[in-house]
């Protein structure tokens, strides 16, 4: 049933009758494009099958959404710990499997490499690509006619027609569960600013989402300082949240564009440092920030010393807003619940906490140390902890530090950024000390 409406919403799906025959054909088609998986099925399971799949394929390069009536939360955080992009349970509401399925593949549009200035610029007709979903079920396959896909893959930014006359999207950051994030150039300022689109599932959550805001910007308050520009507004069901940024910006300021090769151990301590030092600020106050990521910080200036440029620029009152209204939207629980990347368990469940934070600049200084990728870094693993010593050589006493940042178990943590920094002051100090 749901293969035959994929097909007629123009996407060609496959339907496999087992694990074992889903992995074959992954392995033998490159084109498939994102995978619906079934936990019951004959042969190996669903769970064991995306735990092959996640071997070789990322969350990035190949979205995995598990469809299955079992419903118990520890499936769910199973399948999550193991990779899955979402969880899709029965019976099917199709509008919103569609939903689901349009957003990961919109994921992966906006993260390809864009093409240079030399290379043609493509008609309409090439925005549309050919995508095969592939649906392994517990029941017989079935032939079906291959259908050419018509749906863009663009991000759908939910623009409302007020926003759209302000802000026009510069750099597409990132999609979260509520909206997108991205790069804009404020036309009445002429000035960019960074833009968080968070849109309400329905007029029903509309309300819901307007009062988490608003107790969440009040609690934001002594904070505002620290982003110029902040100002937050709605129209109609869709709320912005909005920081500015200056003048000027590329991509290539972001930290995250800095992270793809290892850094020296002086650099990635003095980095660390730093990061501490801002998100302190926030622990200072009693305030988790819970959206710390390799794109919330920005080269603020040309400076060769790039640690100690990096400013945060994302306030994370988005993320803060999606974990308030999780708490009473079963909806947006299932939707916190499928991102893993920079958030321990703990944020995940809805129950941030300042050791959460610690836990994501954890990741984000093993990614300068080691030139992995998130989705490396965050394999699962038997143990449950993260495996990462294999990809760097530092001293014993450096790498325990970084353990005590990304432990599983947030009481093993560092309480806060300010503790964190201190223990970090002994391994940064030689580097510190003056020549000769």
């Amino acid at each position: 049933m749901l293969s035959r409406r994929l097909n007629r919403r123009g996407y060609q799906s496959v339907v496999v009758d087992s694990g074992e025959a889903a992995l074959d054909y992954i392995q033998s088609h490159q084109n498939v494009a994102l995978v619906l998986l079934d936990i019951m099925m004959p042969g190996i399971d669903g769970i064991e099958t995306l735990r092959q799949i996640r071997q070789t394929y990322s969350r990035n390069q190949l979205p995995v959404l598990m469809v299955t009536a079992k419903a118990q939360s520890d499936d769910m955080v199973r399948a999550f710990e193991l990779g899955a992009n979402d969880y899709i349970t029965k019976p099917i509401d199709f509008a919103v499997t569609l939903a689901r399925v349009e957003t990961q593949l919109a994921i992966i549009k906006a993260t390809q490499p864009v093409p240079q200035p030399s290379e043609p610029k493509p008609q309409a007709a090439e925005l549309n690509r050919d995508v095969q979903p592939l649906k392994a079920v517990d029941s017989p396959p079935f032939g079906m006619q291959p259908a050419a896909a018509n749906i863009s893959l663009v991000p759908k930014t939910a623009f409302s027609r007020f926003a759209a006359q302000r802000y026009q999207v510069q750099y597409f950051l990132r999609q979260e569960p509520l909206g997108p994030i991205s790069i804009a150039l404020d036309k009445h300022t002429n000035s960019l600013v960074l833009l968080q689109t968070l849109r309400a599932y329905s007029p029903d959550t509309a309300d819901l989402l307007k009062r988490v805001m608003e107790k969440e910007t009040e609690k934001f308050e002594p904070l505002r300082s620290l982003f110029p520009g902040y100002t937050y507004g709605q129209v109609d069901n869709t709320f912005y949240i909005i920081h500015g940024l200056g003048d000027t910006f590329n991509q290539d300021q972001l930290l995250q564009a800095k992270l793809q090769t290892p850094w020296p151990i002086e650099s990635v301590l003095l980095l660390m440092d730093r990061l501490l030092e801002q998100v302190g600020i926030f622990h200072r106050h009693k305030q988790v920030h819970a959206g710390l990521r390799d794109d919330s910080f920005i080269q603020s200036s040309s400076r060769e010393n790039l640690d100690q440029s990096m400013v945060l620029v994302d306030s994370g009152l988005g993320k803060r807003v999606m974990i308030g209204v999780s708490q009473q939207s079963a909806e947006y629980r299932k939707q916190l619940l499928m991102q893993r990347d920079y958030q321990p368990l703990e944020q995940r469940i809805g129950r941030p906490a300042m050791s959460s934070d610690v836990y994501a600049l954890g990741l984000i200084g093993l990614q300068a140390l080691t030139g992995q990728s998130i989705d490396q870094l965050t394999l699962p693993t038997v143990s449950g902890d993260l495996q990462w010593r294999q990809f760097a050589s530092i001293p014993e006493a450096v790498g325990d530090w970084f353990d005590k940042l990304i432990q599983q178990n947030q009481g093993k943590r560092f309480e806060n950024a300010m503790v964190a920094r201190t223990a970090l002051r002994p391994h940064l100090q030689p580097y510190l000390a003056e020549p000769g």
